[in-house]
């Protein structure tokens, strides 16, 4: 991993997985796929590459709409 910049999790947990599933039945794996990639890129946009709980609700309510 020389040169590569890797993202931590930090604050994610079991229950916010089973959270999310919930919220998120019915949507098809290609929306799941565009949402985990905009997950991605907003905590490869923070100063420290940390994906977080905040950072995992606020993508979320925004595929919501």
């Amino acid at each position: 991993y020389t040169g590569k910049k890797l993202i931590q999790m930090e604050g994610i947990t079991h229950e916010l997985i089973e959270q999310i599933s919930r919220d998120t039945d019915g949507f098809s794996g290609r929306e799941i796929m565009k949402m985990v990639v905009a997950m991605h890129d907003a905590a490869f946009s923070t100063a420290d590459l940390k994906l977080t709980p905040e950072i995992f609700e606020r993508v979320l309510e925004k595929f919501k709409l």
